[in-house]
């Protein structure tokens, strides 16, 4: 069962799931809650064995406020800016991929800025994907450099 709180305390069932039985490898679950609405929300899961013994997971939170993130000009010739509503923290650490997924640049944040550029002048025209963080979530934008 996969439990959701707004408040930490009083859970309410969202969904269930089959569990893969007795094993010693690691599974792997994901779930997508449709009816998400609170900014704040816990989750956890209680675990239910065959003979009816139940655990739970430790409470995991998330904060669904909305974040704009603007990456500009996309079709770019070279320099690509990031500007988020939130803050990228010091020592972050922006990636560009290519479409096979090799990493082809990467910048560090050397101050607190809600606002980075890029000079990606080195690279081909073609298209890429940026991965940054804005406050614990990862962020993949693609964009279209033009030479």
């Amino acid at each position: 069962e996969i439990e959701r709180s707004v408040d930490g305390s009083n859970f309410e069932i969202v969904g269930t799931m089959d569990g893969n039985g007795n094993t010693s490898s690691v599974s792997k679950y994901s779930f997508i809650d449709p009816n998400a609405t609170a900014n704040n929300i816990c989750y956890r899961i209680k675990q239910v064995d065959f003979n009816g013994d139940f655990s739970y997971s430790r409470i995991e939170c998330t904060n669904f406020n909305k974040q704009r993130v603007d990456v500009y000009p996309n079709p770019s010739n070279g320099v690509l800016n990031i500007v988020s509503s939130n803050v990228f923290a010091q020592g972050q650490v922006v990636t560009v991929y290519d479409v096979k997924g090799t990493k082809v640049h990467q910048t560090e944040v050397t101050e607190k800025t809600n606002s980075i550029s890029l000079d990606l002048n080195i690279l081909e025209g073609g298209i890429y994907f940026v991965s940054y963080n804005v406050n614990g979530v990862i962020n993949i934008s693609k964009i279209v450099l033009t030479k």
